[in-house]
């Protein structure tokens, strides 16, 4: 998959004609320091496919999820912030619906909870008249203070 990766987007990781190369290509394991920051990481699934749930202390960003393994969700519990993708209101093959999200937040139980990766299809307004307090979408200039 790396050397995939690294074919497809050569410009970026060796650079290519006027572009400079910009990134590089870090295989992360379960837990890796950025600045001796910790961060763990949990597989989630999405779909065909799984992808990553990252935690910070007491913060965790989950996107692109349709469910948690059952060795990884009890490591989410009691954050203080959760940042979770809600794609759209309703059931999706990928993705988690607004109720199979709360059902995640009522286990967990997390301080707070924002959503984000959110379509065209949510209506902000709607969606938080059905939020409990401790839950609201994320919007574009939103900051956090954790």
């Amino acid at each position: 998959m790396i050397n995939r990766i690294k074919s497809h987007y050569k410009f970026i990781f060796e650079g290519e004609k006027e572009y400079a190369p910009f990134m590089r290509i870090e295989k992360i394991d379960n837990m890796f320091k950025i600045n001796n920051v910790k961060i763990s990481t949990y597989k989630h699934n999405h779909g065909s496919i799984d992808v990553q749930t990252y935690r910070i202390k007491n913060f965790a960003y989950t996107t692109d999820f349709k469910k948690f393994y059952d060795n990884d969700i009890d490591n989410l519990k009691n954050l203080d912030l959760w940042i979770v993708g809600l794609l759209k209101h309703d059931r999706h093959p990928s993705h988690a619906s607004f109720e199979e999200i709360i059902e995640y937040v009522n286990y967990l139980k997390p301080k707070q909870t924002i959503f984000t990766h959110m379509t065209a299809l949510i209506d902000e307004k709607k969606i938080l008249q059905l939020c409990p307090p401790n839950v609201r979408p994320g919007y574009d200039g939103m900051e956090i203070e954790i």
